[in-house]
């Protein structure tokens, strides 16, 4: 049987699965599977830290679900206020665009060169701070320590971006 076509439906999620917004739970209302049995919490983490339901052998994001279980549709980019992909209680989930869902960064990028968001080092052994908005580069200033280089983002960050939780 092909799941090509196949599309879910609300109620077809809501008779299969029950959500509880406090916790971000799923579970399985009926038994359909030797792994997705009747009370057993619905999902498994896939590696990088988000949680997948496969329905009629299609998988699905939970945060994605949550939306469709509630509202009945299904955005396609869902932020996670917390910044923890497996949290997926309702107040910790609103619909995004790709930027807001960019916005929301809590770590930096594995590149670099202090490991702290929004501040580099340079060869006066210093720091620089600056952020991104759209197309406009801030920069916010040289600072002596990596926490002042730091706050200085923060402060901005908050500024700039609806969607920070820093």
């Amino acid at each position: 049987m092909s799941n090509e076509n196949f599309t879910l439906a609300q109620e077809s999620l809501r008779d299969l699965l029950k959500y509880c917004p406090a916790t971000g739970l799923f579970s399985w209302r009926r038994t359909v599977a030797t792994r997705a049995q009747a009370g057993e919490v619905a999902g498994t983490n896939n590696g990088a830290g988000y949680i997948k339901i496969r329905i009629k052998g299609v998988q699905y994001y939970a945060h994605r679900l949550v939306f469709l279980y509630i509202y009945g549709w299904m955005p396609e980019v869902v932020d996670h206020k917390s910044g923890v992909r497996s949290e997926n209680w309702l107040d910790n989930l609103r619909a995004a665009t790709d930027m807001d869902n960019a916005r929301n960064m809590r770590r930096s990028h594995f590149d670099s060169s202090t490991g702290v968001l929004g501040v580099s080092r340079v060869a006066s052994g210093r720091f620089d701070s600056r952020i991104q908005d759209g197309n406009t580069l801030h920069y916010l200033g040289r600072f002596d320590t990596i926490e002042e280089a730091h706050a200085a983002y923060v402060a901005k960050k908050r500024e700039l971006h609806a969607y920070c939780t820093l």
